[in-house]
């Protein structure tokens, strides 16, 4: 499984010194969407799996003064926040060609799975940590 994190102010410390080389900073990747697609993007990811919810929200990684829920979601495959919706929908953020191509041979939501399946997804996450990140293709 990957985290769907490709930001550097998503990936460890927010210090764009030492992330500049790992990921590319949410401003660079703002306003890259149209709004068909960036409404299917959100569709599918705000309809994950629900792995966890926390009770503090964070902050928006582009205007601090907008809380968004913690949630971790996941399709069994790729594991993303809330975070990455909310960029998606709010800001029309792209994402890494990875997944994007994976999302559209998708022919449903990222929920899926019968309850069943379900229960494996969520059992196999269980006391993992999860340290693979998709990233962009251009970096």
């Amino acid at each position: 499984m990957k985290k769907l994190a490709p930001f550097s102010e998503m990936i460890g410390t927010s210090n764009p010194i030492i992330n500049s080389k790992k990921s590319p900073s949410v401003r660079t990747k703002v306003n890259k969407l149209s709004n068909t697609d960036a409404d299917i993007v959100y569709k599918y990811l705000i309809n994950g799996i629900e792995v966890i919810e926390f009770l503090s929200p964070e902050l928006d990684i582009i205007d601090s003064k907008v809380a968004v829920r913690t949630k971790v979601f996941t399709d069994g495959y790729y594991l993303w926040t809330m975070m990455i919706p909310h960029l998606v929908k709010n800001y029309k953020v792209s994402l890494p060609e990875e997944f994007m191509h994976y999302l559209t041979k998708q022919n449903k939501y990222a929920n899926q799975y019968d309850s069943d399946r379900t229960r494996q997804i969520l059992d196999s996450l269980e006391g993992k940590k999860i340290d693979s990140y998709v990233k962009f293709s251009d970096d």
